[in-house]
């Protein structure tokens, strides 16, 4: 008997068999047709005189290679479509054979990409690949060396080290280049294999190299290897080496060459100055990585010298002010996030050019954003007033994220200076007179972290809070309902409407069926009750009746029922109790928060330090150290297996120890019973509320000599290897 799911199950298996049969066809037909392009004769083309016979060669030739470039295309796409094309590794192996550097290039990536799925296939490639190590065209020995060490093989790593080897000391630049990353991929592959082979030597020996292109190549591959020891060891004679060369380089060489010279410490003052004066000009490079790398540089260099280190700080500003003219947002931001980090040691810096944080018309949001950051840090005593009016007018103008941060940082410098603070909130109640549902939303939400003691002295808060409350859309689940319950409770001496107001709520609560907003107004009421009794008895009982019988939505309200309980309790048990927790009691939050505040403000300053040694790396623009985005995969020098020398594998998966997150739960503790005193009679017994029933975040430069062939840096490098490794091999 046929069914839906047998007719869809025969569909799928015929589907799934006509899909391999394609398949296989398709592999059938590739295989012919590189059999065919193959098997072309390519005449060769006289070098005699231009005749019709050399066209018509020359052409045929032509004709020839289009046919076998696009046979292997094919071979490629179906590769890249997930078939199993390993069949016709044979074939491919053998169109690798030829002069045509397009077509050895595809041959190449194909026996890459089939030598990880199938290892044993390399064996079929590796002649052709030794013969091409030979060959006299740099650039078939560079792309052939490449691909060898791209095989991953441990099995033919003397082969891949020999060509490595002979690599370094190619004629061609293009191809000591390509051994210098082919040596880093095959410390990845056997790390200690690599070290016990006096590779790092020969690695250190090409630094002399003619062509900056390989020295820069060389400097990377050190780093990476000698990652867990700091990286590439710059002795004075290297540092004074590079530096007379920097200007050979181009400009994103010259940034890791830079970057390199950060772990060197001169051995005077004077030494300090030469440095500085000789890469003085690199500050004023069209490239605003070379002038971000230099400052690092200087940060680095004066850091023993407070004078000095203040004076780089200053040329930091210069840079930074005028990347910021430049109007490009992604420079824009890379600087302003570099800003932003100086800014939080040494906010003098930037307090006299604060008008260069101002938003501009048409300015991306996260430019303003970042722009916002500073000015919290820079303000003074001086600014503060233009600051605010400033800032203050985004909120009008803007929207979203960049309205909220606005108001913050509106708020955050009214509690830094005092002489503002009744000024910003003047601001705050003509904003909330608009009754902008989003602006008032911003707001409200702000003042709820101002001190009560605060908020108390706005002697208009009340009647703007009124204001505010046709342009709240309370049947929304969003937190300004919530804010506005508990600024009524806050003042519910003061606004003679708040009783009226929250019984309108308990009137219509079908239509709040958030379980947030009906324990906010259950909190709202009770507080209300105790400091207005006789207005609020009737309805704080038809509330808890209405909260504690609901049968409808049972996961939803089971939160409510039991605040409602729990309240409903204490009120009958102990009304002392209640007013001292609703009325009398101050704020946990606000007892602890200088505390808090001391505790973030040290995380502040460790945060900031580990973001000053990336300075001029992506640690600044993302805001964290680097290991928190960072997963390092790679072998380290002083961490390798020294039994295995072949050890090509690391776990895919790290366990990370600790927790993920620390969640505090903040809870409102009861009192211990005090002294006794003399209880209110007023009478809180279930027929006093009807029937209830329960359901339980240098000025001088030396004189630099030239360094030729022979140059004494490899001496000291030599005897830094020794002290970190032992004796290395010649």
């Amino acid at each position: 008997m046929w069914t839906q799911r047998s007719i869809s199950n025969s569909i799928a298996e015929r589907s799934s068999s006509d899909s391999g049969n394609n398949h296989d066809q398709e592999i059938v037909e590739l295989a012919a047709t590189l059999r065919e392009v193959l098997s072309i004769h390519t005449p060769s083309v006289g070098s005699g005189g231009v005749s019709s016979n050399t066209r018509a060669a020359a052409a045929a030739e032509q004709r020839s290679v289009s046919k076998k470039r696009a046979a292997i295309r094919k071979v490629l796409k179906a590769m890249s479509s997930g078939v199993d094309v390993s069949s016709l590794f044979s074939e491919m192996v053998k169109a690798a054979s030829t002069k045509d550097l397009v077509q050895k290039k595809l041959v190449f990536q194909y026996i890459v990409t089939q030598a990880q799925k199938n290892t044993d296939l390399i064996v079929l490639s590796i002649n052709t690949i030794q013969q091409d190590l030979h060959d006299k065209d740099p650039l078939v020995r560079g792309l052939t060396l490449r691909t060898l060490c791209s095989l991953r093989n441990s099995d033919h790593v003397e082969l891949m080290l020999e060509s490595a080897y002979r690599g370094l000391v190619d004629p061609s630049s293009y191809v000591r280049k390509t051994a210098a990353l082919a040596c880093l991929k095959l410390f990845h592959m056997s790390p200690r294999y690599v070290l016990d082979t006096g590779l790092i030597k020969e690695l250190y020996n090409l630094l002399q190299d003619r062509d900056t292109t390989v020295i820069a190549n060389v400097i990377s591959t050190l780093n990476e290897i000698l990652a867990s020891d700091g990286g590439i060891t710059i002795t004075k004679n290297l540092a004074h080496y590079l530096l007379q060369r920097l200007r050979e380089f181009n400009e994103w060489h010259q940034c890791l060459v830079i970057e390199a010279l950060t772990r060197y410490k001169p051995e005077s003052d004077n030494e300090v100055f030469a440095i500085m004066n000789l890469l003085d000009d690199r500050l004023k490079h069209h490239n605003s990585g070379v002038q971000l790398m230099t400052v690092k540089l200087f940060l680095n260099l004066t850091k023993e010298m407070p004078e000095l280190h203040r004076d780089v700080h200053k040329r930091f500003k210069d840079i930074s002010l005028t990347l910021l003219s430049l109007g490009k947002p992604e420079i824009s931001f890379s600087c302003l996030t570099h800003a932003k980090t100086l800014a939080m040691n040494s906010p003098n810096i930037f307090c006299k050019d604060y008008k260069y944080f101002y938003r501009r018309v048409k300015e991306p949001s996260f430019i303003t954003l970042e722009k916002l950051d500073i000015l919290e840090l820079i303000v003074n005593e001086a600014t503060v007033k233009e600051i605010v009016d400033e800032v203050s007018g985004y909120i009008i103008e803007t929207s979203g994220l960049l309205r909220r941060k606005s108001v913050n940082l509106v708020a955050s410098i009214a509690t830094k200076f005092n002489k503002i603070l009744n000024y910003s909130l003047e601001i705050f109640m003509r904003l909330l007179e608009t009754n902008v549902e989003s602006i008032v939303s911003e707001i409200l939400g702000c003042l709820q972290g101002f001190d009560n003691i605060i908020l108390k002295n706005i002697k208009s808060f009340p009647l703007v809070l009124i204001s505010t409350w046709p342009s709240i859309n309370f049947e929304k689940s969003s937190p300004v309902g919530l804010i506005f319950l508990n600024f009524l409770s806050l003042f519910g001496d003061e606004i003679l409407e708040a009783p009226y107001i929250v019984e309108s709520f308990i009137d219509t609560l079908e239509k709040y069926q958030s379980s947030k907003f009906r324990i906010q107004l259950l909190n709202t009421t009770v507080s209300l009750f105790l400091r207005r009794p006789g207005e609020c008895r009737e309805m704080l009982g038809r509330l808890f009746k209405a909260t504690i019988k609901d049968d409808q939505n049972q996961q939803q309200s089971l939160d409510v029922r039991e605040r409602g309980l729990f309240l409903y309790r204490l009120l009958q048990s102990d009304i002392q109790m209640a007013k001292k927790i609703f009325i009398e009691s101050i704020d946990a939050d606000i007892l602890n928060e200088g505390d808090n505040n001391t505790k973030d403000k040290k995380i502040h300053e460790d945060t900031n330090k580990n973001l000053l040694l990336g300075f001029n790396t992506l640690s600044v623009v993302y805001g964290k150290s680097s290991d928190q985005f960072l997963v390092t995969e790679f072998h380290s020098s002083s961490n390798v297996n020294n039994d295995d020398h072949f050890d090509t594998q690391r776990d895919e998966e790290q366990e990370f120890a600790g927790s993920l997150s620390i969640i505090e739960e903040k809870s409102s503790s009861l009192v211990k019973h005090h002294d006794q005193e003399s209880m209110n009679s007023t009478d809180f017994s279930p027929e006093f509320w009807g029937s209830v029933t329960s359901t339980s975040n240098s000025t001088m430069i030396p004189p630099y000599h030239h360094y030729s062939e022979t140059s004494p840096f490899l001496d000291d490098i030599e005897s830094a290897l020794e002290e970190r490794y032992g004796q290395t091999d010649d």
